[in-house]
């Protein structure tokens, strides 16, 4: 799926599912390891969607994909 969105508000990642090892209360410590700007952003792996929300207003482009068909 490819996703083109407004940012969203910096910092508040809004996953749509409770999701076992999810990401959201974890975002601030992961921030020195996410680039600050890109031009598209794959997320290979959406569980939750904590980081994919997180980081989806700093590309031109997102991508994700999961193995759970019904999720993607």
């Amino acid at each position: 799926m490819v996703a083109t969105l407004p940012s969203p508000s910096p910092g508040i990642a809004r996953p749509f599912l409770k999701w076992a090892g999810g990401k959201g209360r974890l975002l601030a410590q992961y921030e020195v390891f996410f680039p600050k700007v890109f031009a598209t952003y794959y997320e290979p792996f959406l569980g939750g969607g904590a980081v994919f929300f997180y980081l989806v207003g700093r590309g031109q482009r997102a991508m994700w994909g999961d193995v759970n068909a019904g999720r993607v």
